[in-house]
């Protein structure tokens, strides 16, 4: 079937689906954290700085293997780095799960940024391989679904808080990451392969950053995911901790920035299909940036939930828009690796936003800290 019988519609709808779920899982394995931060600090008395150390040991590993993993999915297949990445995930969250000191939570951050980074950038390629005419909306479809995690996240994060203790969070995690593993192993048509290939570090950095089109996109990116990062790793401390608001406000707020992105992203990804992605990109910024000045001066609990749903709207428009434009801009052959490269560059840089926040709120506060990533 053509992309015109149905985004969703056979083998290409099946795939987007699936991956587009274990990108969900995902993300709940990754977004778990930063909600029961409140909790675990208090619990194991960690500091703000410490905090925000394991945040950045979090988005830094998952940068790292961005660009590996779409080097090998070009060379051999994409179903070997999803179904890998799951599977390590699995025994991140387990690790979690047992964590009763510092260094063992560290240990499992380690895991699961190391799971989490191999299988996105191999998802967007093979969603890129499968949909052409349709690619931003299929990106906001992909993109939205790590949303709809992220918000499950906070829920998961609140009940464990509520009817047992923060580590349950981590075991049913654990447990539907392997059923996606499963299912991506019985549904993709691909064959798994390995084999020595190449890096090629140098090559395909000189290429990417010999192009100007691609380093505008790239400043402009990591800048984003700099502020992105900072404002998801410490919003439940904004609300909760800065605010005095309850944790259940405090949950509310962080899920309803992932639930308004659910709405924002396959609205803007569809905007980029029939218009010029690059202004479209460039209003969700101007939005993103007055919600989260919205967010911090809130003083209440709807204008708090309100600000957020503006900054999510912002934020949550961006990733398909932009992901969709530099696949168009990469060539087929190499779409895997030269997405993995500049994911490793604009997330690594991005990854220093949460110990940004985490400095400033140990010698500020949580709002000027959030104030600096305006």
């Amino acid at each position: 079937m053509s992309e015109e019988d149905g985004i969703l519609a056979g083998y290409a709808g099946r795939m987007l689906v699936i991956s587009s779920i274990g990108w969900a899982m995902i993300q709940i394995s990754r977004r778990t954290l930063p909600a029961l931060l409140p909790t675990i600090s208090k619990e194991l008395a960690i500091t703000p700085t410490a905090v925000g150390f394991l945040l950045t040991v979090l988005s830094a590993t998952y940068a790292v293997m961005q660009y590996p993993s779409g080097r090998f999915s070009d060379r051999f297949s994409r179903k070997g780095p999803l179904f890998f990445g799951v599977t390590l995930s699995v025994f991140g969250c387990l690790l979690l799960w047992s964590a009763n000191v510092y260094r063992v939570l560290l240990g499992g951050v380690l895991v699961i940024g190391f799971g989490a980074g191999i299988y996105p950038t191999s998802a967007r390629a093979l969603v890129s391989d499968l949909f052409v005419a349709r690619r931003g909306e299929a990106f906001g479809i992909h993109t939205a679904l790590g949303d709809l995690g992220s918000a499950v996240a906070a829920g998961v994060a609140f009940a464990a808080v509520s009817l047992a203790t923060w580590r349950s969070a981590f075991l049913p995690t654990a447990i539907g990451l392997c059923v996606i593993a499963v299912v991506i192993h019985i549904s993709s048509r691909e064959t798994y392969q390995v084999g020595r290939f190449g890096l090629g570090f140098r090559e395909t950095f000189e290429t990417l950053l010999g192009k100007a089109s691609i380093r505008r996109v790239l400043v402009a990116y990591a800048l984003y995911v700099v502020a992105i990062e900072g404002v998801i790793g410490f919003l439940p401390a904004l609300i909760q901790l800065e605010k005095g608001m309850s944790p259940m406000v405090a949950s509310a707020g962080y899920a309803t920035f992932f639930i308004a992105g659910i709405l924002a992203r396959p609205f803007a990804g569809r905007l980029s299909d029939r218009f010029s992605r690059g202004p479209i990109a460039g209003i969700a910024m101007v939005l993103a940036a007055s919600g989260l000045l919205l967010t911090v001066y809130a003083a209440k609990p709807l204008t708090i939930i309100l600000s957020v749903v503006v900054l999510a709207f912002g934020t949550k428009s961006y990733p398909p828009v932009m992901q969709a434009h530099l696949m168009d801009l990469f060539p087929d052959e190499s779409a895997g690796a030269d997405l993995g490269a500049t994911r490793t560059i604009y997330i690594g840089i991005g990854s220093l936003g949460p110990t940004y926040v985490g400095i400033l709120s140990t010698y500020f506060d949580y709002a000027t800290a959030f104030l600096g990533l305006v």
